[in-house]
Formats: structure tokens, sequence, C-alpha cells
């Protein structure tokens, strides 16, 4: 067993929640388990041995009581729920694709259409003369797959959602990171918004907002896959703590 992790000034950590949140910044920092023990004068964490580790979820580490505490849930927006993006990346490598096609075409026009599209070259050192048709087309094409993928993947690597046992947590951003927490006894019952298109593509934005206690402001869960589900799991811990 590791040593037991506590304040920095060596003493308990003073409520569950503050332990809480410190075993799940060091699940997301180091990969591995811990987990909160209640010791006299407060709380500490500390990491599950290799056999606690292996046990299933659910279990307690020992004597084989189940663990009703709800884990942490890591989600994401969902690739599908940003399906225009998803679509500008496709077209821009259909075009990209098809380029040397078009150009052909193009070069079949009457005149004087057609001769000046077949005759148009560029040269490039690297690749030497090339079809200037072509390489307008496989430029505009390429642009817009590559500024459609960096959009998407900003689109869903900005937010990062974590349901812990205790609160919701968002974390925005990439380089620059800001992070906000909504505790569950502080939270009103979710709420589930979906249009059609979201129904289709099963993804949709849970809305929690805040019922007061020092908390304030709304966390939307935008574009997470199976919302229906996320939300009737956050209504269950909302219960859970209020009691």
């Amino acid at each position: 067993m590791s040593q037991a992790i506590r304040e920095d000034t060596g003493e308990p950590f003073h409520s569950e929640e503050r332990a809480e949140l410190v075993r799940d910044a060091l699940v997301r920092e180091t990969g591995l388990r811990f987990r909160v023990v209640a010791v006299e004068g407060g709380y500490i964490v500390e990491q599950y041995s290799q056999g606690a580790a292996e046990m299933p979820t659910g279990t307690a580490a020992s004597g084989g009581t189940a663990d009703t505490h709800p884990e942490t849930v890591v989600l994401r927006p969902a690739v599908r729920g940003h399906i225009g993006l998803v679509m500008q990346v496709l077209m821009g490598l259909l075009g990209l694709a098809t380029a040397p096609v078009i150009t052909d075409q193009a070069a079949a026009l009457p005149e004087p259409l057609g001769p000046a599209a077949g005759s148009w070259s560029l040269d490039s050192p690297p690749l030497g003369p090339i079809n200037g048709v072509e390489a307008a087309i496989a430029t505009a094409a390429s642009g817009v797959a590559l500024i459609s993928l960096l959009r998407l993947l900003i689109a869903v690597y900005y937010y990062r959602f974590e349901l812990g046992r205790h609160v919701v947590t968002v974390h925005e951003g990439i380089v620059a990171r800001s992070v906000r927490h909504m505790y569950y006894r502080n939270a009103r019952i979710p709420t589930l918004k979906q249009n059609l298109a979201e129904r289709l593509l099963g993804v949709g934005t849970v809305t929690l907002s805040s019922a007061g206690g020092g908390d304030t402001g709304e966390i939307d869960l935008a574009t997470i896959r199976h919302p229906a589900r996320v939300k009737d799991e956050i209504q269950r811990r909302i219960e859970q703590a209020v009691g």
C-alpha cells in the first residue's frame, strides 16, 4: 500500500468531498485507482493495492460489501453531434480524390474553356509540371478538409464533463483550461434538450441548473451520447445527495 495522501499540513482532509476531488484528480493524472478512507479526524486518499484494483466495480476493498457510491464518469461531446463538420471533412476529401476527374471534364469543354483548362500548367519543383485546374481544386479541397477537421477536433476536445461522486465538473479549453463545479446537493432536476436531428443521431444536451447553496449558473453537457441515460444518472445522484 502506498503512503496515504493528506492535506499539505499532514492532517487528514476535513471533508469527504475535498478528499473525493483529490482522488479524482489523481485518477486523471496517473491512470491508477485511488479510494477515500475515513480515519480519525477526517479522510485520507490512498492507492488501491493490486488485489483491490482488480476487484469488480461495486465491491468494497475488503469484506465483500457492495459499494453503493457511484464511480466517476467521464464524457465528451460526440463526434456525430457535429455532423455538419463531419460532412465538410468528407466533402473536402472527396474533392481532393476527384480533382483529376474534374480536370479531365473541364478540358473536354467547348472552346475557349476546354483548351484553356487543359493547357494551363504550373511548375512545382517537387512534382514537376502539374495542371493548374487540378492544383487549384486539390488546394481548395485540402483547405476545406483540414480546416473542418481542426474545427471538429476543437468541438470534441474543448470540453470534458465528469460526473463525480458529489459534484459535476466541466473542464473547458485545450491549452488554457478553466474548471467549473456544481455539487449535486445544490442542483435542480436536470433537463434534456434534443431537436429532431439530435434524436436521430442519438445525442443531446443535458442542462443542470443551480438551486443555490453556493453554486450559481447552469452547466450544459452539450451534444453527448445517450443523453437520456446521463440525465437519469445525474438525477439518481442528486436524489442520493439530498437524501
